[in-house]
């Protein structure tokens, strides 16, 4: 129900007709999978995710490493990636095996990596962390204003694509780490990761468009029984999306709002900071791993 009647969901499925759906349903089926032990069917779910639309190997870090973190031993962790594997696999080679059968296949891979960084802009229109530090000037939106662009130096002379890569990979290796560390198995940490991952990949790398947020609505749904915070914070990524959908285009035109910077940066500072919500909550597993170290030591 919160999925169905989320207006941000609508705005993207039915206005825009965007095949969101489409790759996030087996994404969230996947991590399902994995939450239920069912490392086959993780796979599987995975690879359609994949072949839907690339996205959706952001999930495959924590389906991984709850496959292993559920295991007893090397033995038991190398048997479920194999039967992760072996899933994918076995979907790829159905999907697949038309284009290598006319010798396509290599040509189709080609294509597919080219859509990686060859759009320039700090971010397509997502309000993002990019969006909220340049102040607009790094989107899409303000490539008529001379936009900052994502292939030359920002910092030490590192260009904002790599930044942005490094960003993306260090948030990952956080969140992937804390939830090795947990002492305690609970479905909801295999969600807030899928969740953590993927907002990261909205917030942290450039070139990301809108609606990359919406996964985020899917994964997160069973941390809604968490407690009262979740909701507020679920309405609040609802919102902003629905609001970023709107200010790159407005069902009912609004020129006040619509592509206007400021408005932008408004809404990727609140962005900010729901992000930064699941930094706390890292910094909160921090702490019980700091006390579980010290104990045990003692």
């Amino acid at each position: 129900m919160v999925w169905a009647f989320n207006p941000a969901v609508w705005y993207v499925s039915s206005w825009w007709g965007q095949i969101g759906a489409l790759y996030i349903l087996p994404m969230w089926l996947g991590v399902a999978a994995a939450v239920k032990e069912r490392w086959w069917w993780a796979g599987w779910w995975l690879a359609v995710s994949i072949l839907v639309k690339p996205m959706g190997v952001v999930v495959a870090p924590v389906i991984g490493l709850w496959a292993w973190r559920r295991g007893i031993g090397w033995a038991v962790g190398v048997r479920r990636w194999g039967e992760i594997v072996v899933g994918g696999l076995v979907v790829m080679g159905v999907v697949l095996w038309p284009w290598w059968a006319v010798g396509q296949l290599g040509l189709m891979v080609k294509r597919v990596r080219a859509l990686a960084g060859n759009q320039l802009f700090l971010t397509m229109n997502a309000h993002n962390g990019w969006f909220a530090v340049s102040g607009g000037r790094g989107s899409f939106a303000a490539r008529m204003e001379g936009a900052w662009l994502d292939n030359e130096p920002l910092l030490l002379g590192l260009t904002g694509w790599t930044i942005g890569l490094g960003l993306l990979v260090g948030w990952s290796v956080v969140v992937m780490y804390f939830i090795w560390k947990r002492e305690s198995d609970e479905a909801w940490q295999a969600w807030w990761g899928a969740a953590a991952l993927v907002f990261g990949f909205f917030m942290l790398p450039t070139e990301a468009h809108e609606r990359y947020l919406l996964p985020v609505l899917a994964l997160s749904l069973p941390l809604l029984p968490l407690g009262r915070v979740w909701w507020w914070w679920y309405g609040l990524v609802s919102a902003t999306l629905f609001l970023n959908l709107w200010w790159v285009d407005a069902a009912i035109s609004m020129a006040w709002f619509e592509r206007q910077l400021g408005w932008g940066t408004a809404i990727s500072w609140v962005n900010v900071g729901l992000f930064l919500f699941l930094g706390k909550e890292i910094a909160s597993l921090w702490g019980r791993v700091t006390i579980q170290t010290v104990t045990s030591k003692e």
